[in-house]
């Protein structure tokens, strides 16, 4: 059977973006300034399609004392979004929504297959496009549901086997599909964070709004439940249409460079696209973070920095990370960085096993211009082979001595969708998911104040309790060798309330 292409199908729709912002003064009323409420269409982007980070501060010149004022958000850095029927110039649901899931997944392909039939049923004029792979998974199980459903052509021409997709995805990745660019105006990802992750590196500009449904191990950065899918896309699909919340996730923009300065080829491409300015074979988005590692060489490597231009810093260790506010959760919370909240738009510079130990991880402004020169080189087997250079999991490329990489704040963020009249759910997902500042006597998670419960906190007097008495043990079975006396084996020891031995060490003998 032919799939449909999505060749076929028409561009995607513009939007229309407000500041969700509602500035309050302290007894909770609106105080805004006439310039800051969201009153008008926002349109961001190159033609109205794309996503751009803003700051929802309001300053204002006071008359009094001719002081400054800055007033924050409620609801600071977040947007709302309208999808916007150009003809008529009013808001409308999304018509073509783009599926990401990981492929030969049984658990996700039944989400898949009832989410797609739910928007069918409900929203007869929605397109659906799946990824090439996922299509012919798709048909195997469900071939009618497959006929109504598009793809794009692969890069072979023909579907491959998914287990041989994967291999030669890991040595050689496919550059991201500009056709996705072109038609989705919606993007429903099925997994972990994973799965979000591949998202993100097949958008190389823009990338439509992501709605998450949780379906992996850790789920951090996926805030819906796929059991209320039909509960949430109605939300978005039905009037009035403004309820919508986003949070744009920073990504960093990375190119390479040789020794004579020229720019590099990412992921070991030999073809691409002809210069237009910012081909995104030469420039990649990431939404962890970018590692500079000295890989598999067993010597460090040393590398200079540049911020904006001026020398920062030098080090030699194993490497540098560089993460984004969403990855400051992952390689570099493991590297002894600080967590960072996704609305604090930052570039983490984070050092791995530094030869200092005044080293330690650093916030850049977000609009800081990064370079890093390769002064030494880790020596392999075979003589110096680069520092690797890796983003998102992924290996971009090796930079000999003398190269650079160059990476800033992307223009092109990963717009996430909130669940509905919530803030993003970082500090609930930081205590419940990563189980932030929970001690090792607590099984259990917090109270909503921040407390322990009730029966958390007994159960941890008693592991409390358990742990003195057996550190006093060893405390006077240390003393007993040090000092030569002993329990007379003809004389049984006394117990304690607690159950230790209670013996009086100045005459050896038991206490009476």
């Amino acid at each position: 059977m032919v799939p449909l292409l999505t060749s076929s199908l028409p561009p995607k729709l513009p939007l229309a973006i407000r500041p969700a912002a509602q500035y309050k003064n302290g007894n909770g009323n609106d105080n805004s300034p006439s310039h800051a409420k969201p009153n008008s269409h926002h349109q961001l982007g190159p033609g109205a399609d794309g996503v751009h980070m803003e700051c929802d501060l309001a300053v204002e010149a006071r008359g009094r004392a001719g002081g400054v004022v800055q007033r924050v958000a409620e609801n600071y850095g977040m947007y709302t979004v309208q999808w916007i029927d150009e003809e008529r110039r009013e808001a409308q649901p999304p018509r073509t929504v783009l599926f990401f899931k990981k492929p030969n997944e049984r658990k996700t392909m039944h989400a898949l297959r009832d989410i797609s039939k739910f928007l069918l049923r409900q929203y007869p004029t929605t397109n659906i496009v799946l990824e090439p792979l996922v299509h012919d998974e798709l048909e195997r199980v469900d071939s009618e549901l497959a006929a109504r459903c598009f793809t794009v052509e692969s890069a072979g021409g023909a579907n491959q086997n998914g287990t041989k997709a994967q291999e030669q995805e890991q040595e050689h990745p496919d550059p991201p599909c500009l056709e996705y660019t072109r038609v989705a105006d919606l993007v429903i990802a099925l997994g972990g964070d994973g799965t979000l992750l591949h998202l993100a590196k097949m958008f190389p500009y823009e990338v439509p709004p992501v709605l998450c449904f949780s379906m992996g191990t850790l789920g951090f950065l996926m805030p819906f439940d796929v059991a209320e899918h039909a509960a949430v896309i109605s939300g978005i699909m039905e009037p009035p249409f403004t309820t919508t919340t986003f949070t744009p996730r920073m990504r960093i923009q990375v190119q390479m460079r040789d020794k004579d300065g020229e720019r590099a080829k990412l992921f070991g491409r030999e073809t691409g696209v002809e210069d237009d300015g910012v081909e995104h074979h030469y420039v990649a988005q990431f939404m962890n973070e970018l590692l500079l590692h000295r890989g598999g060489s067993p010597s460090m490597v040393t590398l200079s920095c540049q911020v904006d231009g001026e020398f920062f810093t030098r080090t030699t260790g194993d490497g540098v990370i560089f993460a984004t506010p969403t990855g400051s959760t992952a390689y570099a919370l493991a590297s002894g960085g600080p967590l960072v909240h996704p609305l604090i738009p930052s570039i983490q510079l984070c050092p791995v096993c530094p030869q200092s130990l005044s080293f330690r991880s650093i916030l850049l402004p977000p609009d800081s211009f990064v370079r890093i020169q390769v002064d030494k080189p880790g020596h392999g087997k075979k003589g110096t082979t680069g520092v690797e250079v890796s983003g998102d999991g992924r290996v971009v490329g090796h930079v000999g001595e003398g190269g650079a990489v160059e990476l800033q704040t992307s223009p092109f963020p990963v717009p996430t969708i909130n669940r509905p009249a919530h803030r993003v759910t970082w500090v609930r997902d930081t205590n419940e998911l990563l189980r932030w500042n929970i001690g090792f006597h607590t099984p259990g998670a917090r109270d909503e104040d921040g407390s322990a419960s009730e029966s958390d906190e007994s159960e941890r007097e008693e592991l409390a309790d358990a742990d003195i008495e057996r550190k006093m043990g060893r405390m006077l079975t240390s003393r007993r060798m040090s000092s030569g006396f002993g329990c007379d084996s003809s004389k049984p020891a006394r117990r304690g309330s607690k159950g230790g031995d209670l013996e009086d060490h100045a005459g050896g003998e038991p206490r009476g």
